[in-house]
């Protein structure tokens, strides 16, 4: 039995490199999606599809459903959902052990976005298994992040650019600085300082300090851990450290937020 507590891992996975949604990626989203829910012991409960013929919300997960999905062939799609939650639950976006998303908007954004309680192991669970990193080199990405919320706060709404509606001024301010900055900011400044970083060669390149990219301050410090995922490199960090490593690098002018 999976026992919830109240914070959950989120991940966050950023491209602007692809011109038009293709189905091979909602496809293959989709069958990770269930290799990420037999990883972790549970199985989706229910799903959403955006697409022709499909009112993009929240039904119940159903043989019938997805051959319906799969009469598409993938084709038209521009987003899918998945979660799991405890049985006879009817509130998927609230009381969920696992949340899976994929998305490709009109402004030609692709966002990967998953949540798993802690309960079921956090962030160790999922980089140890393997799933971030095949989440990471499936598709090309340009920039992402994965930290750990409390619950209430929904940290999917984070990833997505959305309000959860119990933001502070200065968090409006936070995320209305994102919304607003234009692909361009985002391949190159770092939205903020998590506990995992996905970094592309431009945000690397950033001066941190005179004469000092990013890349070489995260690798004079030996309380980092790097390691390279496709083109991406990722950057773990303590906890402990993050609000430090953040300050600086907000003087530094490379964060967003």
């Amino acid at each position: 039995m999976i026992t919830l507590t109240d914070t959950e891992l989120a991940i966050g996975l950023h491209s602007f490199e692809y011109s038009t949604a293709e189905a091979w990626m909602f496809e293959a989203f989709y069958v990770d999606a269930l290799r990420l829910f037999e990883k972790l012991g549970t199985k989706p409960t229910y799903i959403s599809v955006t697409a022709p013929g499909f009112t993009g919300k929240y039904v119940k997960y159903s043989d019938r459903f997805i051959k319906r999905l799969e009469a598409t062939k993938y084709r038209g799609i521009s987003v899918i959902g998945l979660v799991a939650n405890p049985p006879n639950s009817d509130a998927p976006s609230f009381d969920r052990f696992v949340s899976v998303s994929f998305q490709y908007d009109a402004a030609g954004e692709m966002i990967f976005c998953a949540t798993a309680n802690s309960g079921l192991g956090g962030l160790r669970t999922l980089s140890e298994g393997g799933e971030i990193d095949r989440w990471a080199q499936r598709y090309i990405w340009s920039f992402g992040y994965a930290f750990e919320a409390p619950v209430v706060t929904q940290p999917d709404f984070y990833v997505l650019g959305l309000d959860n509606g119990q933001l502070t001024k200065r968090e409006q301010a936070a995320l209305s600085r994102w919304y607003n900055s234009d692909p361009s900011t985002k391949r190159s400044k770092l939205r903020n300082v998590y506990r995992i970083n996905f970094l592309n060669e431009v945000q690397l390149a950033q001066n941190v300090a005179p004469g000092v990219t990013l890349l070489e301050y995260i690798q004079s410090d030996e309380h980092f851990l790097i390691r390279y995922l496709g083109r991406l490199m990722m950057w773990e960090l303590p906890a402990h450290l993050i609000a430090s490593v953040a300050q600086k690098l907000s003087a530094s002018g490379i964060l967003i937020e």
